[in-house]
């Protein structure tokens, strides 16, 4: 009753104005479809979208389409359009030389942040709480991301439900209110742009060189380098306003995701397990699958992906390069299926008993490595046995569960050269109680007569 009466008030209203009426009732329209969109109607939707754009953005917009060989010498090996000449020309007018420097030295700072803060803060503080070194090695890349995520959430927060009321949010076909490429940027956003640009730069240098290799690497390589063209087109073609609502939306994931992981590592300190830190980490892991479910499967494609194509193509509103920008968050959220089919893995093999507790899927092999450790522990303890019975000497717990290989050579090693030393003296001790046997003995035959 309340949505039909404000759908007659809102067409009074507009029908005094024509190109104001107009526009409304896309407007209206638009919202009550996202309101009652499923997603089969989105796929649908999306589809021919592509039927209709991608043919004509490839071969009339993108690449030179020529018909005889007079145009092909005249092109002269120019294999790009004239439109795509002056779209791009128009966008790199959007930046200038301190952005570039800015984005650039943003990103160093960034990797020798990192750095810092690893040496620093993150070891240490695993040293101070007795963290094994396999969980150890793993905090700072935890702690990293999740200081970085929680910055950029909180701010696209601030900017998308105080600064604009959530209207970006609950209704985003105000994503091309007012749209012209010329329009000026406004100061948070600019700086979150900037600083998430420089940090996925930085994060291509630290996923290959610095970070632990996993399954998905070479996926999430891929994913920083979509992740920088986006934000570049959004930013040159003033799209950033769809841009902030899908950093939004990703970024929560993250956190929820990173904080578990820390809680994890941390179950374990100086041999003691606390088993309340498992109890977080389930709320923390089922609290990520329904975020990741929400934000990053269901409603990035409905509020995002949806408005940048279906109603930009509705709204007649030309911006340069957005079906290229509409590819790449197609692919994103290839990428959102493809990593929570890991986590899907994960339940799997949890509702099975394949594994008795939550573990980072995506590492290779964790039940070898499981296996590994206990040889390894097993090993140590061959070799503290080993020790114990050659030097006579009975090492505590705590310098075995910190052999290495290395420090059971130079054990070895230094035991042996005190070999020769124990036999030289056993040989004068049997020496000496030679020389003292005959004597005593001569004693007591003296005594006797």
């Amino acid at each position: 009753m309340d949505r039909t009466n404000n759908t007659e008030s809102l067409i009074t209203m507009t029908t005094n104005n024509g190109s104001n009426a107009t526009n409304a009732m896309k407007m209206m329209i638009t919202i009550q479809e996202l309101n009652n969109i499923g997603y089969l109607d989105f796929i649908q939707d999306s589809i021919n979208y592509f039927h209709r754009n991608l043919y004509s953005f490839l071969y009339k917009e993108f690449f030179t389409v020529v018909e005889t060989r007079v145009q092909q010498q005249e092109k002269q090996k120019n294999y790009f359009s004239q439109e795509f000449h002056i779209d791009l020309a128009e966008m790199l007018r959007q930046i200038n030389r301190f952005d570039v420097i800015f984005v650039i030295g943003l990103s160093i700072a960034l990797t020798v942040g990192r750095y810092l803060m690893t040496r620093y803060v993150f070891m240490p503080v695993t040293r101070i709480y007795g963290i094994g070194s396999t969980d150890a090695s793993k905090i700072p890349e935890s702690s990293w991301k999740l200081l970085f995520y929680l910055f950029t959430w909180i701010t696209s927060s601030y900017y998308i439900f105080v600064k604009n009321g959530g209207q970006l949010f609950y209704n985003p076909t105000n994503f091309w209110d007012d749209y012209s490429i010329n329009n000026p940027v406004d100061s948070i956003t600019y700086t979150l742009y900037m600083v998430e640009f420089s940090f996925y730069l930085h994060s291509l240098y630290t996923t290959l060189m610095v970070d632990e290799r996993r399954k998905d690497t070479n996926t999430l390589m891929l994913h920083h380098i979509i992740c920088v063209a986006l934000i570049f087109i959004s930013y040159c073609n003033k799209s950033h306003k769809a841009g902030l609502v899908t950093l939004f939306l990703h970024d929560g994931c993250d956190i929820l995701l990173e904080a578990t992981k820390l809680i994890r590592y941390f179950k374990v300190q100086h041999g003691r397990t606390y088993q309340t830190a498992e109890i977080f980490v389930n709320i923390g892991f089922i609290a990520f699958l329904i975020t990741w479910i929400t934000n990053r499967l269901y409603w990035f494609p409905i509020k995002v992906i949806y408005m940048a194509s279906i109603q930009l193509e509705r709204l007649r509103i030309r911006v340069p390069f957005m079906t290229l920008l509409v590819i790449m968050l197609w692919i994103i959220l290839f990428m959102n299926f493809y990593w929570f089919s890991f986590a899907i893995r994960l339940l799997y093999k949890v509702a099975t008993g394949q594994i008795d507790e939550l573990e980072d899927s995506r590492e290779f092999h964790p039940h070898h490595n499981h296996q590994q450790k206990k040889s390894n522990e097993k090993d140590k303890k061959e070799e503290c046995r080993k020790l114990n019975f050659d030097s006579g000497v009975s090492f505590q717990n705590d310098f075995c569960d910190s052999l290495t290989p290395e420090k059971a050579i130079n054990e070895n090693v230094r035991i042996n050269q005190k070999k020769p030393d124990r036999q030289h003296n056993d040989s004068n001790e049997s020496h000496i109680s030679n020389n003292i046997q005959p004597s005593y003995n001569l004693r007591q035959r003296n005594r006797q007569r």
